[in-house]
């Protein structure tokens, strides 16, 4: 690129974009009397689908739990639209000397539609999974997996690897529930009815979290929207063509991610690092002490590596959360009320959560919407830190001790397979 040629920006003219997959229906005249957003119809649209009413028979973390406290993907996918939707807010009412300009100048007009865009995307961020969550990603993608390698997974006498290309094995043996989003949203460019959500293209624009093919991605990659893929090959390309729509990507950045992607992510993982935390204490695998003295290791382990005045502060922003808590809990003094104490206290960290990613967002904004910024809101945030702790506590008490739960999901989903996926080649070929 020569100094005279500019930048390849984003337009928020481009990002919210109208157009929806499929044709609308159009309403009568006298509707205009009481106008809505079309984002706000999408908001509509999925919480009457039939995919957001299947959220509610998939749990989050504990998997065939029974009770009421622990969430599910339908609590989950709430918890995240709010949080998305109240971040979008944050970043019109700023009042900090990093407030976006362009959010300044068009606040009237872009506060109802973002939030409401990021109020549907949370809502709709999860219907990809399948059922037991990352786990049944990974018995899926292995089923798979064993079934092309094996010759007698035939169809006309040839081994079914042999009727695909690279790609369409790829994401046979990479279940993604990322990509099944979008694959779930492109079946209402043939609905007959109602049951499906057909949503604005700035929509699902926002949704696709990894711009890439199945033969794309790069784990490796210092590029985050690279780590993962985010649509299979059926849906390709429609993809490209929700990507010109919405001016994100340019032939110099063809993965370029939307600029609402990176606050979809920060909200789901505000969401997940609070909820699953919270989950685990009120289940008893975590306990509040155990919390406090994993939290102050990892803390006096990052203290011996601090280098930087920007450290230093991350550092003090992470004690003082750890501060806060023990706070709370002195507080309570043996009275028994550990779980309010709890719930109380995460609040607070949601809050600061919150608080440092609409900061973090603010001030890269200008590598965002060149489509430059490699990486998270909050791993480049003030809380980088207790982000960091928090979820190697969850991955070392919790994700990686429930080898029962994981073992009835394996049996349950396998079974399903291998009774459905059997009529897969007939339908594909026939």
């Amino acid at each position: 690129m020569t100094l005279c040629e500019e930048k390849y920006r984003m337009t928020w003219e481009k990002l919210l974009c109208t157009e929806t997959i499929a044709p609308k229906e159009k309403n009568p005249t006298c509707w205009a009397d009481y106008p809505v957003d079309s984002f706000e119809y999408d908001y509509g649209e999925v919480i009457t689908s039939m995919d957001f009413r299947a959220l509610q028979d998939k749990t989050q973390m504990y998997q065939l739990n029974r009770g009421d406290f622990v969430r599910t993907r339908l609590t989950h996918s709430i918890e995240v639209s709010a949080i998305g939707r109240r971040m979008c807010i944050m970043l019109f009412n700023s009042k900090k000397a990093n407030i976006i300009e362009e959010f300044k100048k068009n606040s009237d007009e872009y506060i109802w539609k973002i939030p409401a865009i990021l109020a549907s995307a949370g809502i709709l961020h999860g219907m990809g999974n399948p059922p037991f969550g990352h786990d049944g990603e990974a018995v899926i993608s292995g089923w798979f997996r064993e079934k092309l390698e094996s010759d007698s997974f035939a169809f006309k006498g040839k081994p079914v690897r042999q009727w695909l290309n690279s790609q369409m094995c790829e994401d046979l043996c990479s279940f993604e529930g990322n990509a099944q989003i979008i694959r779930i949203l492109s079946k209402s460019r043939y609905a007959t009815d109602n049951m499906e959500a057909n949503v604005t293209c700035a929509t699902i624009s926002t949704l696709i979290k990894y711009p890439a093919s199945s033969l794309e991605r790069d784990p490796s990659n210092p590029y985050t929207g690279l780590h993962k893929f985010g649509y299979y090959l059926s849906e390709e390309n429609l993809v490209k063509e929700i990507r010109e729509k919405t001016g994100v990507g340019s032939k110099e950045l063809p993965h370029m991610r939307n600029p609402l992607t990176y606050i979809l992510e920060a909200a789901d993982d505000i969401a997940y690092i609070c909820s699953d935390l919270e989950d685990a204490l009120s289940k008893g695998h975590v306990s509040t002490s155990a919390l406090v003295r994993f939290f102050r290791s990892r803390l006096d382990e990052i203290q011996t590596g601090l280098s930087t005045e920007e450290d230093e502060m991350c550092f003090m922003c992470s004690e003082g959360i750890l501060n806060n808590l023990r706070m709370r809990i002195d507080k309570d003094d043996g009275r028994g009320m550990e779980r309010a104490v709890v719930q109380s206290w995460i609040g607070y960290l949601r809050n600061w959560l919150m608080y440092s990613a609409v900061g973090s967002f603010a001030d890269h904004y200008d590598s965002i919407m060149e489509g430059t910024f490699p990486g998270e809101l909050l791993t480049d945030s003030m809380h980088k830190y207790t982000v960091r702790i928090l979820k190697e506590n969850m991955r070392e008490a919790v994700y990686n001790t429930k080898t029962v739960e994981v073992q009835q999901s394996v049996g349950t989903l396998e079974f399903l397979l291998e009774k459905f996926v059997v009529l897969f080649p007939l339908f594909l070929f026939c």
